[in-house]
């Protein structure tokens, strides 16, 4: 696991015992931990850009979305966590696709049901 997703959770607990320690006041830990977070999310949202960028001139060079995707979070993050992120994602594809099927089907049933 990364630095940067264990420090959000180790984070919160840290800052409330400087502020009981009398290290630093609670205000003054509160916006150090708010500062803190934004630094994490900032960080978190430039990754993401440069694996969508990559993810673009991928499918410019001519793979399909779901390769471009996989090769560019890997270049990030270890081969086999993208590959598990990618594989929930179809997942859940898959299931809201098969929900939308199943609502679409029910409403034509009911609808045909009322014309008998």
């Amino acid at each position: 696991m990364h630095m940067y997703q264990i420090a959000p959770l180790a984070l919160g607990p840290t800052l409330v015992s400087l502020s009981f320690n009398g290290a630093a006041d609670l205000p003054r830990a509160i916006w150090l931990s708010i500062a803190v977070e934004a630094g994490f999310w900032l960080f978190a949202a430039a990754t993401l850009l440069a694996v969508w960028r990559r993810v673009r001139q991928k499918r410019a060079a001519g793979l399909n979305g779901w390769d471009a995707l996989e090769s560019s979070l890997a270049e990030v993050l270890p081969r086999r966590v993208a590959t598990l992120i990618l594989a929930e994602l179809r997942i859940f594809r898959t299931l809201a696709r098969w929900i939308a099927r199943k609502a679409s089907l029910l409403h034509y049933w009911r609808r045909g049901a009322g014309m008998r």
